[in-house]
């Protein structure tokens, strides 16, 4: 008989038995383990965790039953195999709802005992298979819905400076509109556009502008407040939202972040550039579509420019 690839916890408190077993299966399953109590067994299924434990239900102090249970706390997929001439209706109800896989009565006829291990086996290596196809569908699953989650920050992420894109702006907006609706919390919309940025392109080179965009973009959202959204509006223009924030508050963070930017120096291969940026506020309006609110933040920006540039202008 070819081996059967698996291994076996066998529990029988008469020795004689327990040779003939010994005799019987030691060269026909891949592993084989022996014990004469429930105490031995344990130990010998936590040090060995077998595929199939066969148990007689009547032995001195834990009897069979009482050690399945102990056995299924510690590996509840093992196969459970009762071996016994004991038939008290009790007991096999009670192996019944223990989830016994097999019930081989004593005496044992040897070719159908190996035909039971054999279905055990068949059985074992089954599941085996599906858990390890389960596994990988798993897998599978969890690394389409990570490549879902990177496509979804891709398409709502600026790829020069990280902050968020025009899709990304709408949606925290729309979401902050709602808010306003049910606790009426205003919030500012600010419009930034850096000053003479196509001075900094036209004699420093393209390279050099876009590591100023990314330079003011992680400055910028690095002084805002948690709760607030910069993002890239397009070119050199940049967008921010400040949650539950009036004028006067909303005047001093973009004050704040103006004077910042003005005082920064970006360092860049052997060059030291200085912007400056024209910022323009306007606050949220209910009477007023979202994209007329920001039209008003950039008709702010842009009497900005025209008195000068670097400066904070709000919408009136």
């Amino acid at each position: 008989m070819k081996q059967l690839p698996i291994s076996i916890l066998y529990v029988e408190d008469e020795h004689i038995i327990l040779q003939s077993v010994t005799e019987l299966l030691e060269d026909k399953v891949r592993d084989l383990y022996l014990a004469m109590n429930a105490t031995e067994a344990l130990e010998l299924f936590k040090k060995h965790k077998p595929d199939v434990v066969i148990t007689d239900i009547k032995m001195p102090g834990m009897d069979g039953l009482a050690l399945l249970r102990e056995i299924k706390k510690i590996k509840s997929d093992t196969k459970l195999v009762i071996l016994t001439a004991f038939g008290k209706k009790n007991y096999l109800m009670d192996a019944i709802t223990l989830g016994v896989d097999k019930f081989i009565l004593k005496p044992i006829e040897e070719s159908s005992y190996f035909q039971e291990l054999q279905d055990l086996s068949n059985s074992i290596k089954l599941e085996k298979q599906l858990k390890l196809e389960e596994e990988r569908r798993k897998k599978a699953q969890k690394e389409l819905e990570d490549a879902n989650k990177r496509l979804s920050k891709l398409a709502r992420t600026d790829p020069l400076t990280g902050l968020s894109n025009r899709r990304d702006i709408y949606e925290k907006i729309e979401y902050e509109i709602s808010r306003f609706e049910r606790n009426n919390e205003t919030f500012a919309i600010v419009i930034g556009d850096i000053d003479d940025f196509k001075n900094v392109n036209d004699n420093l080179g393209h390279d050099a502008g876009d590591f100023v965009l990314f330079s003011l973009a992680h400055q910028m959202h690095s002084m805002l407040r948690k709760q607030d959204i910069v993002g890239r509006w397009g070119g050199e223009e940049f967008i921010l939202m400040l949650p539950n924030t009036k004028l006067d508050g909303a005047k001093i963070i973009v004050e704040k972040v103006r004077e910042a930017i003005q005082d920064k120096v970006i360092h860049y291969k052997d060059k030291e550039i200085s912007v400056t940026i024209t910022f323009g506020i306007v606050i949220f309006d209910e009477m007023q579509p979202i994209n007329d609110c920001i039209k008003k933040a950039d008709v702010a920006l842009y009497k900005g420019k025209k008195k000068g540039k670097n400066c904070v202008v709000v919408y009136e």
